[in-house]
C-alpha cells in the first residue's frame, strides 16, 4: 500500500469494475478497516473501480477519518442482515457464536448480501470479484457468486482462519466444518492473498491443489500520504 499514488491519472477507457466484498468497512473502525480503505483508494490508478458491498449494521468501533478517505465517487451498497444484538450479553454471543454459527458473527449476513449482489450484476458488468477476511463470512459470499457467474475471484486472507490462535472451535465438528468451507474456497479462488510467508506456507502445506503462483503474500503497508505535513515534535530534556 505504501507505493500506491494517488496521483496517477486515470485512464477511463481501460477501466475494469471490481466487486469490492468487505463487512469491515467504514464508518466501522478498527485495523481490519484499513486494509480495505486503502485498496478501495487506490484501485483507481490501477484502472480499477471498485464497488463496495458492505453491511448497514451499526458497529461499536467507529473511525470517522477512515471514512473520509474513501472516495464520494465510490460506489458502496450496504446491506443488512441477521447479527446478534450487541445489548446481548456477551457470554451469550459467545456461546451462540462457537457452538450456532460457527464460522462468525457475521453469516447472518449471508444471504442478504449474495442477493443483493447478484441484484448488481444483474444491472452492472464486473471483471472480478474480490473478498477479504475477516470476517470469514465475506468469502462465503463470493465464493456462491465465483460459482453462480464463474468470474475471477480474488481471496484475501488478512488473518488465518483454522491457523489462528484467537480462534476457538466448539467440537472437532465445528472445526471440520469451518475446514471444510476453507478447503472450498481455496479451491474456487483464482488468487489467494495473504500478509505474510508464514500463512503462505501453511496455506500451501494444507492444499495440494493450490498453485505457488497463486498464493501470494501481500504484506500490510503503510501510506505516506497520511504523514505529509507532520512535524518532529521535540523532547524535552
Amino acid at each position: 500500500m505504501g507505493l500506491m499514488d494517488d496521483r496517477v491519472p486515470l485512464e477511463v477507457s481501460m477501466t475494469k469494475r471490481v466487486l469490492f466484498i468487505a463487512y469491515s468497512f467504514p464508518p466501522h473502525g478498527g485495523m481490519g478497516v484499513q486494509r480495505s480503505v486503502k485498496f478501495v483508494r487506490y484501485l483507481p490508478n490501477y484502472h480499477w473501480q471498485p464497488t463496495v458491498l458492505t453491511t448497514s449494521a451499526r458497529s461499536t468501533l467507529t473511525d470517522p477519518e477512515m471514512a473520509r478517505q474513501v472516495s464520494p465517487e465510490t460506489t458502496i451498497v450496504r446491506v443488512g442482515g441477521l447479527v446478534l444484538p450487541v445489548s446481548w450479553p456477551w457470554r451469550l454471543r459467545y456461546g451462540i457464536r462457537q457452538w450456532i454459527l460457527t464460522v462468525d458473527d457475521q453469516i447472518g449476513w449471508l444471504p442478504f448480501s449474495v442477493r443483493r449482489a447478484r441484484q448488481l450484476m444483474k444491472r452492472n458488468s464486473f471483471d472480478l470479484i474480490y473478498s477479504t477476511s475477516g470476517p470469514y463470512t465475506d468469502h462465503l459470499v463470493a465464493l456462491r457468486l465465483k460459482r453462480k457467474t464463474g468470474l475471477p475471484w480474488v481471496a484475501d486472507f488478512r488473518d488465518p482462519w483454522l491457523d489462528n490462535y484467537s480462534q476457538e472451535f466448539a467440537t472437532k465438528a465445528h472445526r471440520a466444518l469451518c475446514a471444510h468451507l476453507e478447503q472450498q474456497i481455496i479451491e474456487a479462488a483464482d488468487q489467494v492473498l495473504v500478509v505474510n510467508e508464514q500463512m503462505r506456507t501453511q496455506f500451501l502445506n494444507r492444499y495440494s491443489s493450490l498453485s505457488p503462483s497463486n498464493c501470494i503474500v501481500l504484506p500490510n503497508g503503510f501510506d505516506p500520504n497520511d504523514y505529509e505535513g507532520l512535524k518532529p515534535v521535540a523532547h524535552d530534556g
